[in-house]
């Protein structure tokens, strides 16, 4: 079995966005147009995405938060599949990102997304609740919380990491016109969730960081500024692509 090189990746993902980046600009353009129209409206609605602590979000803030998510999702996808195609079978990076998105691959690359987070959810939900029950169990009959603490770590945090990074390359497969991208993931992964999850925490180290100054050094909210929170975020947006990149990189060698 492969092993990844992770070092090796990670730096090749960094020198393809960094080296490419004349490329990329086109399509990270309108990518960003599409990502501030998508944040004008949230400005707009804004009233609707202030919670107050202890009481439940309005329905009305639900589904607009939800739909944010969904589309957020969809306006990834044509970047996400024109680096994974450059990649693997050296075509160049789309120019038209509105034309992407009709594409029919670009639905099917966001329907395994939603696949994959709707296979998640139906695992996690199910661990949530034996956790809980357990937790409260033991937290009865011992009054070491430490040990709790380690056990939900076992029976909660670790599956559901394993089994969300052998589903990670499902988009990547998608991309590529593979039939069953969620199986064919779960099948090239096996061995390697580690090394993958390395590689995409590398590969998302700017990106966090860039999350990081954002919300900590800048004085401005999610839900009381959404437009000036958008523009903030369009660096993190670009540091974003070296994850996938780095994902990219990891199915390509594993398909060898």
């Amino acid at each position: 079995m492969k092993k990844l090189p992770v070092l090796q990746i990670t730096r090749d993902a960094y020198t393809f966005i960094f080296t490419k980046t004349k490329e990329i600009f086109p399509m990270f353009f309108q990518y960003s147009v599409s990502m501030i129209l998508l944040y004008v409206f949230l400005h707009l609605v804004k009233n609707h995405l202030v919670f107050t602590v202890g009481q439940p979000p309005s329905p009305t803030g639900m589904i607009i938060l939800l739909t944010y998510g969904l589309l957020t999702f969809f306006l990834q996808m044509p970047m996400t599949i024109s680096i994974v195609r450059a990649i693997t079978k050296q075509e160049e990076i789309e120019k038209d990102f509105f034309n992407s998105l009709l594409k029919r691959r670009t639905r099917k690359a966001f329907l395994t997304t939603l696949a994959i987070i709707g296979i998640s959810c139906a695992i996690i939900i199910p661990f949530g609740v034996i956790i809980t029950l357990t937790s409260a169990f033991f937290s009865t009959h011992l009054q070491n919380n430490i040990l709790v603490f380690i056990l939900g770590l076992i029976l909660f945090v670790i599956p559901i990491i394993y089994i969300f990074i052998r589903l990670f390359l499902a988009v990547p497969s998608a991309a590529l016109d593979n039939q069953k991208p969620i199986r064919h993931s779960w099948k090239i992964a096996k061995g390697q969730v580690i090394r993958i999850l390395g590689i995409f925490f590398l590969a998302s180290f700017p990106s966090l960081i860039w999350g990081f100054i954002v919300n900590i050094f800048f004085d401005i909210s999610f839900q009381i500024n959404p437009l000036a929170y958008g523009f903030l975020i369009l660096p993190q947006l670009y540091f974003s692509l070296i994850g996938y990149t780095g994902l990219s990189l990891a199915y390509k060698h594993l398909q060898n």
